[in-house]
């Protein structure tokens, strides 16, 4: 809207005027060219979810355009040289064309339809855009706007006709590639699951007795982050349906690591804690008492990987850094020591490697952010595996990872975690259905067994 309003204003500025001092065009021609830089290093570093667009970075992009038209409509210069061939005067024929079609291509052309990443699967979105853009600009625009097509009878057969065409397009484009599931196929539940969450969400569970480690349906509770609010719909859900536990909605906080205070760099940008993470022991310490949570679930990982810079220090440092690992190890024993002190037993999952991607095409970079390293990860549940040992009976290991292992994808299975981070609707069913929901139980019991999955069934069977 800026663009339009500051474009209509310099149009009226400009009409029927003409700068006849050679310096004045000079500086125009000068401020057109640094304009066009500006544009393309916009295009190529700035992502739209970045918050100053919206407090005014759009409108002061809107200056770059003006100076680019002013520059092109002067006699002379680069600007005007440059958008005068004929490769830029064709792009601008059919720019309408491309800006209505790019949306839906570069949906339909997703990293997991065509195995592509950056910057080859972005070239091929704009070849495609592009290409229909110059097709619908030859064989439809062109024809109308000079009246040598749909005229007589043919609009009351294009008209539906295209109506049709775009129902079809939309229906192709958000219609996702579907996984395959053998054994249980989690997509029918989806909806139940949302429901019965929406209900745990806004219950007051019954207190009832104390906690207890022998309870014939334990009271569960997850406790973590983001990637922890997405494990514990499967878990809670599976849970009721089999009426082996009595669901308890726990507390996972979006965007909340374990270590409250410092820095963060995640994605190459520098951010602190938001402030509704600052309370966590406090509501922790209500959330246990509402629960009466006879086990603890607990799972963290994607914020502790990032580069960090703790209070008070001056350096960046990530895990395998013996500072950093310290205060981490300290910060897990403090969760176990507040997560048991009702008298619930704590299970600590394993989490598994995470694939950050780009938040505007929804890929991993080609050079994969700091944060993706396995390494990072191995050593967050290096430190996850010494717990039990150092505060035996409290805590005990609930190992996700060794069970993403035994699935054909692996760690980063994309029917369980297809953005690469965190498990999604049929991921969280699927996995509960098949391992975790009996594995909790499992543990919380104290049964014989290996914390490894190796007598599970990954693909099928009833729970």
């Amino acid at each position: 809207a800026a663009e339009l309003l500051l474009g209509g204003a310099l149009a009226v500025v400009l009409f029927g005027r003409e700068i006849v001092s050679r310096t004045g065009r000079r500086w125009i021609q000068a401020l057109g060219v640094v304009a066009i830089v500006a544009m393309v290093a916009t295009w190529a570093t700035v992502h739209l979810e970045e918050r100053w667009l919206y407090l005014g970075g759009f409108a002061a992009y809107s200056f770059l355009s003006l100076a680019v038209i002013a520059a092109s409509v002067q006699e002379g210069g680069p600007v005007r040289w440059l958008l005068s061939r004929p490769a830029m005067r064709w792009t601008g024929r059919v720019s309408y064309g491309a800006y209505l079609f790019h949306w839906p291509v570069f949906l339909w052309l997703s990293a997991d339809r065509t195995g592509l990443s950056e910057p080859l699967l972005f070239l091929l979105r704009t070849a495609v855009t592009f290409g229909f853009a110059g097709l619908s600009y030859r064989f439809f625009e062109s024809p109308i706007r000079t009246g040598r097509w749909l005229t007589g009878w043919q609009p009351w057969v294009v008209t539906p006709t295209a109506f049709a065409g775009i129902v079809l397009l939309i229906t192709a484009v958000t219609a996702g590639p579907r996984p395959s599931y053998a054994g249980y196929d989690p997509r029918p539940d989806i909806e139940a699951a949302t429901d019965f969450m929406n209900q745990l969400n806004t219950s007051t569970p019954d207190r009832g007795e104390p906690p207890s480690r022998e309870a014939k349906t334990p009271r569960i509770s997850v406790f973590g982050d983001s990637t922890a609010a997405a494990l514990n719909v499967g878990l809670q859900f599976w849970l009721d349906r089999n009426g082996t536990g009595r669901p308890r909605m726990g507390k996972s906080e979006l965007g909340c690591g374990l270590e409250r205070e410092g820095q963060y760099r995640f994605q190459g940008k520098i951010q602190g804690r938001p402030a509704h993470c600052s309370d966590r022991d406090a509501s922790w310490r209500e959330t246990l008492v509402r629960d009466q949570s006879d086990m603890a679930v607990v799972m963290f990982g994607p914020w502790e990987v990032c580069d960090r810079k703790l209070a008070g220090d001056t350096q960046w440092r990530h895990l395998g850094d013996p500072v950093l690992d310290d205060q981490m190890r300290r910060d897990m024993l403090a969760a176990v020591d507040l997560l048991s002190s009702q008298g619930a037993l704590v299970a600590w999952v394993t989490h598994p490697e995470v694939e950050v991607r780009d938040p505007k095409s929804g890929v991993a970079p080609r050079t994969p952010y700091p944060e993706s390293d396995r390494e990072r990860m191995e050593r967050f549940n290096e430190l996850v595996r010494e717990l039990p040992e150092r505060r035996p009976g409290k805590v005990v290991l609930l190992d996700l990872v060794s069970y993403l292992r035994t699935l054909e994808g692996g760690e980063l299975d994309s029917r369980y975690r297809p953005d690469g981070t965190h498990l999604s609707a049929e991921g969280t069913l699927k996995l509960a259905h098949d391992w975790l929901e009996t594995e909790v139980l499992r543990i919380y019991r104290g049964r014989e067994g290996t914390d490894a999955p190796a007598t599970a069934t990954p693909e099928g069977g009833d729970s």
